[in-house]
């Protein structure tokens, strides 16, 4: 990330974790698509806050009001965005479970389950930023021969 390489989606911006994930007009589709929450702040607001700090402070949680009723009650899982995306983009399904067994119980803190989501997107944004790197203008032009319909 801030290598210099434009948005692939918008071509307005620099391509970042902050950007992509979170910035992007074009991407704000696809998160309330899959997600039905706006992920996305005011522009003015965009321009300040980091990708950890936005995860960290705006990404609705199920957990308590403290950690005493956290541990007592555990975490509403049905309304934790959080969840919602380690369920998308977290690719190991053992680990997601056990993330939702001990984070429903209580057993987990809103902030350990925060923390795993920024490390998975980071992962999954560094993949992409890598792959994205790798096209050359050689293969990119090879799909300009697949047929329309095919697409």
């Amino acid at each position: 990330m801030g290598d210099g390489v434009g948005c692939y989606l918008c071509l307005e911006h620099e391509e970042s974790i902050d950007h992509w994930l979170i910035h992007c007009e074009k991407t704000r589709v696809l998160w309330e698509a899959l997600f039905g929450v706006s992920w996305v702040l005011s522009s003015s607001a965009r321009n300040i806050i980091t990708f950890n700090d936005e995860i960290n402070k705006y990404a609705f949680s199920g957990g308590q009001d403290s950690i005493e009723n956290h541990r007592k009650y555990g975490a509403n899982l049905e309304v934790d965005i959080p969840i919602k995306y380690l369920g998308f983009f977290l690719e190991d399904d053992a680990e997601l479970e056990y993330i939702r067994t001990e984070y429903g119980a209580g057993r987990m803190l809103t902030g350990d389950v925060k923390k795993r989501l920024i490390e998975v997107l980071t992962e999954v944004v560094e993949r992409h930023r890598r792959a994205r790197a790798a096209v050359t203008d050689e293969g990119s032009s090879s799909l300009e021969k697949i047929p329309l319909d095919l697409l």
